[in-house]
């Protein structure tokens, strides 16, 4: 019978690129190794591996049993990870990270609702900018990101898009930009613009720098302040700009190419590594709802 060790050498033998590097990584003789994928060979009457070269390439039907190989390891996963929620009631951490233009006031609400219904379970709260958050999760230092959209994240994280936040082009009121309309991108350059910037060098993809000449900031609140203080200009989300434009600390900038408001998607991002006890599911669903009206 077909057992998940067999399909995990046939994997390991793929991705070492030969039966002794397979065997190193393993602490096997080469022997073992060979033998091992003979007797999946013979198990599946299948022949994986062309071995008329001094090292063994994968034949056209390896090829095709390759990703179904890997599916079933993954499934694997998920189902060692399914028992041990299913035999631990909660879990005792759960790490969050928060881009501060997603700390809307249903986020504060949902964490006192989950505190009273894992009190058990301690949460720890980062607030870092999307690209931070997406390294992070990236390298399994988080359970749980809000974060604005990244195409290049990886599988081995679930996305969920959970809405869309408008963004609005401000500056202050007595900025050059503020006394002129229907200004195109030709009258941006000419005025620095604050720009987000993580604390890793990297930048929004949906809101790369116009300006040839710019301030960094980390956060949109400190951004929010910058332009107030009449440094430059640059896009906020709605909701952190509004009270500055309610009080006319900033002013909206009448731009040809804004003629709609613009929103950036944002994502509830959660590490597929990690085992979703009840907890972790609870805090999940709520959090899809955080951008709903």
């Amino acid at each position: 019978m077909l057992s998940l060790d067999q399909i995990h050498l046939f994997i390991t033998v793929v991705e070492t690129g030969s039966f002794s590097a397979c065997a190193r990584k393993l602490g096997k003789a080469q022997s073992a190794i060979s033998q091992g994928i003979a007797n999946l060979e013979l198990d599946l009457n299948v022949t994986l591996f062309d071995r008329s070269t001094r090292i063994p390439s994968l034949t056209s039907d390896g090829k095709r049993l390759l990703p179904q190989a890997r599916a079933i390891l993954m499934q694997a996963a998920e189902f060692e990870s399914a028992v041990v929620a299913v035999n631990k009631a909660e879990e005792p951490l759960i790490r969050v990270a928060v881009d501060s233009a997603l700390s809307y006031p249903r986020l504060w609400s949902t964490l006192k609702r989950f505190s009273d219904t894992f009190p058990n379970t301690e949460l720890e709260l980062l607030e870092c900018a999307s690209p931070d958050i997406h390294e992070l999760l990236q390298n399994e230092r988080l359970d749980i990101g809000l974060v604005f959209s990244d195409v290049a994240l990886k599988s081995a994280l679930k996305i969920y898009l959970i809405g869309y936040v408008p963004f609005v082009a401000v500056c202050d009121p007595q900025h050059p930009l503020a006394l002129a309309s229907d200004l195109d991108l030709s009258d941006l350059l000419l005025h620095r613009e604050v720009v987000m910037r993580s604390q890793s060098q990297q930048v929004l993809q949906l809101l790369p720098p116009m300006s040839p000449k710019t301030w960094w900031a980390d956060s949109f609140y400190q951004m929010r302040e910058l332009i107030a203080a009449g440094v430059g200009w640059g896009y906020l989300p709605q909701p952190i700009a509004a009270e500055g434009l309610g009080n006319n600390e900033l002013h909206t900038i009448d731009l040809a190419l804004d003629y709609k408001t613009w929103a950036a998607p944002a994502d509830l991002v959660v590490t597929k590594s990690r085992t979703s006890g009840p907890a972790m599911q609870w805090l999940v669903a709520e959090l899809k709802n955080l951008l709903d009206q």
